[in-house]
């Protein structure tokens, strides 16, 4: 048997009902030589009985099973088992392209790569629709060399790259060398794994096409019992912080981290379904973790995200009954706008107002479209009928309104991360257009890439 490529972990819980799609786009890779081996964690649906179903008609499989003990300790048992040159950890419910593991296993070899990071779209279950994931590896913050040091930009390495493992490929001396493995969490166990690794690469590649789909929003996945587990996102960053210093990294990547960190806990506090968790959270922050990280003492100008600094800001200096009077008041004024925006777009829709200005761009272009209103809603639907883009990219600063809804109007930050042609400010208010373009040559776009309406024929 030829020596074996890529050694695949998939940990495997109540996992019946996609199991089948992801085990046929696994098996169906073109990188013939690849081992599987599949942890059941103590599945007690139809998951064991699919795997030794798989086991039995292709001998790459191995099934592997043990007690219920959690992703982290069932990635674990499959690494200790491992013995290709390079390792993937995928998900038991994402599905894959073909040629994903020989694409990212060639572009590993010929770089000598210690880490190859891929681009993801991500779907649905509940709506059954798919969605791009741009901002799951923020391009602009790159430096401009293959492969990369990850100790030369050092601002960004959090920022740049989401520590998740199942977009990227890692090789299997450099997993050695480094000694690490999954926490034995029920959730957020991939964190630490992931982060510190990136931090001790030297040669790190990207490829950016799509090479997989993730799954969200599936209620049986681990990501969605965080509730029971709530320390656990607190005690990824305290691990690696714990790390950091042992290595004598901290100082190297401190910014990095701390607005990775105020980012990752105003997500991590704001997900929670339950009450209970949300104020343990709450109190969590308050009472151990800016003591611990010390945020508030780097101040406002040292944040990558003004606003993510405002909100933890305002967490740490409010009591309790304060923080929910505030969340409250800020969703009603949300709920407000919403209704509002919502019934604007739909007389503009009914009376299709604006025509798109079809002869003044090229066909086949990606545009952003700058504005939610009225013309921005009918341009959109006219384009996306139309398909006269390539792509498609709304922006709106009050893209949170939006979440909700079937527009997929996305924060004007993304800007940065996206290849565009032209962008579209689509605002009928003259002074904000004004300062909508002078916001965007600040940030070093041509001039000649931005279109404003009423200054084109």
């Amino acid at each position: 048997m030829a020596a074996c490529k890529v050694s695949v972990i998939i940990p495997v819980y109540q996992a019946q009902r996609y199991l089948r799609q992801c085990l046929d786009s696994v098996t169906g890779q073109t990188l013939k030589e690849i081992e599987i081996i599949c942890v059941d964690d103590g599945s007690v649906d139809d998951s064991a009985r699919i795997l030794e179903e798989y086991a039995a008609r292709d001998d790459r499989i191995r099934v592997i099973s043990q007690e219920n003990a959690g992703a982290g300790a069932a990635r674990n048992r499959g690494l200790s088992e491992a013995s290709g040159e390079y390792l993937s950890f995928l998900d038991a419910d994402d599905f894959f392209e073909p040629d994903m593991l020989m694409r990212a296993y060639e572009k590993a070899r010929i770089s000598a790569a210690q880490i190859v990071v891929y681009g993801a779209d991500r779907y649905r279950d509940d709506t059954g629709s798919f969605q791009k994931m741009a901002w799951s590896l923020r391009k602009n913050a790159l430096p401009p060399y293959r492969p990369m040091d990850c100790r030369t930009f050092t601002d960004n390495v959090f920022k740049v790259f989401v520590g998740w493992a199942w977009d990227k490929l890692f090789r299997a001396g450099f997993v050695e060398h480094c000694g690490y493995v999954f926490p034995d969490f029920r959730s957020s166990e991939d964190g630490f794994f992931v982060y510190m690794l990136m931090a001790r690469a030297r040669r790190m590649i990207y490829l950016s096409d799509t090479l997989i789909t993730h799954r969200v929003n599936d209620k049986t996945s681990l990501s969605n019992t965080k509730e029971k587990n709530w320390q656990n996102g607190f005690r990824m960053f305290e691990l690696i912080k714990e790390e950091l210093h042992h290595q004598g990294l901290y100082r190297l990547y401190q910014m990095s981290f701390l607005n990775e960190a105020a980012h990752f806990f105003k997500w991590y506090l704001e997900s929670m379904n339950s009450f209970e968790a949300l104020k343990n959270c709450f109190q969590y922050m308050q009472r151990v973790i800016e003591p611990e990280f010390g945020i508030l003492c780097q101040g406002r100008e040292y944040s990558l995200q003004p606003e993510v600094f405002d909100w933890y800001q305002m967490l740490i200096g409010s009591t309790w009954d304060e923080y929910l009077y505030k969340q409250w008041r800020r969703e009603r004024l949300q709920a407000g706008d919403l209704r509002r925006i919502l019934a604007d777009q739909r007389k503009a829709l009914a009376d299709r107002k604006w025509v798109f200005p079809f002869k003044v761009f090229e066909k086949g272009k990606t545009i952003i479209l700058y504005g939610a209103g009225k013309i921005g809603t009918c341009y959109y639907s006219q384009l996306i009928d139309s398909g006269f883009c390539r792509e498609v990219i709304w922006v709106d600063k009050d893209y949170e309104v939006y979440k909700d809804t079937v527009w997929p109007v996305q924060s004007p930050s993304v800007i940065g991360q996206m290849k565009y042609d032209y962008i579209f400010i689509v605002i009928k208010n003259k002074k904000d257009q004004k300062e909508i373009w002078e916001m965007l040559i600040k940030q070093g776009v041509l001039a000649g890439r931005i279109k404003r309406f009423g200054y084109i024929s």
